[in-house]
């Protein structure tokens, strides 16, 4: 059995099975989908973590550069909400400010590779055939996972005794202990298992830098979590037993993250015994509809 799927793909699923497949498989999103400011805050931030990181490397960044990647990032965030779309670009510019401002100056210092897809492919095969066996692909308990994403930022390096090293890095805008992140969030573990012979022999570390926007926030501490051979052989398991969990069909897990759930107006129509498809067709669209709707707004600027 094959599955290609993604770390956060993995961990949607293993929240709520219901709400994974309307994003994943049936590639539905909200019609009148206002951007969040916080979502747009973080893109920002991420935006120009990745343009100096990719372009300037070990460059800090300059305040006058660092506004004109704010402003451009958050109009096309908002550029669909005409009632406060530029209001929010102007308000929101200053934190966005904030938040790279907070960055350690080591992560300006190094050389990264920001915003590269990577793809590792996992076997889990059953207790009668190996991964080498000819009868794996055909084996309906055998399971091929090809797992890809994209880390934020990555890098290679040798420390003054000689030891290779490979560090993952996730930037949140957020106050929040990284400790929080690295405990119950899979998604860094994950990536360390996809690079893990990335570097043979390498000492792999991963870390969350936490830049909060609000001008009061203190920035935590973020220090490295050693990615160890009995972390990988966990995580690995762990890729297997999330991935076996997209075999079944899919079930809604009703719970408090609910309120901030894309779908949620679905599933309060199917709980108090509605038309719940019915909502779906009205008020979503699927991938298809958004491309036909994305080439007509080209082809009327012709």
């Amino acid at each position: 059995m094959y599955v290609s799927t993604s770390p956060s793909e993995l961990t949607m699923n293993d929240d709520c099975s219901l709400a994974r497949d309307y994003r994943y498989v049936r590639g539905l999103r909200p019609r009148e989908e206002k951007r969040s400011p916080t979502l747009a805050s973080g893109t920002a931030v991420h935006y120009a973590v990745e343009h100096f990181t990719r372009n300037y490397p070990q460059t800090v960044p300059d305040d006058d550069d660092v506004e004109a990647l704010a402003l451009e990032c958050l109009r096309a965030e908002f550029v669909g909400d005409e009632d406060e779309g530029e209001r929010n670009v102007k308000k929101f510019t200053a934190g966005v400010k904030r938040a790279v401002s907070r960055i350690p100056e080591w992560v300006w210092k190094a050389d990264w590779v920001a915003e590269r897809d990577i793809s590792t492919t996992f076997y889990f095969p059953c207790t009668d055939f190996g991964a080498d066996s000819l009868e794996f692909a055909n084996c309906p308990q055998c399971l091929e996972v090809e797992l890809h994403g994209r880390p934020d930022l990555y890098r290679t390096w040798t420390t003054e005794d000689g030891v290779p090293v490979l560090e993952i890095v996730d930037v949140k805008t957020t106050e929040t202990d990284p400790l929080s992140f690295v405990l119950w969030t899979p998604q860094l573990r994950m990536y360390a298992a996809m690079l893990f012979d990335e570097v043979p022999g390498a000492l792999i570390q991963y870390r969350y830098v936490c830049t909060p926007t609000a001008a009061s926030a203190k920035p935590p501490i973020t220090p490295p979590v050693i990615f160890t051979s009995q972390s990988h052989s966990r995580t690995v398991d762990e890729i297997g037993m999330y991935a076996r969990k997209l075999l079944v069909e899919a079930e809604p897990r009703y719970s408090r993250r609910c309120d901030w759930c894309d779908y949620k107006k679905v599933c309060a129509v199917r709980i108090t015994g509605g038309d719940s498809e019915g909502v779906l067709k009205d008020e979503y669209s699927t991938r298809d509809e958004r491309n036909t709707l994305r080439e007509q707004e080209v082809n009327s600027e012709y």
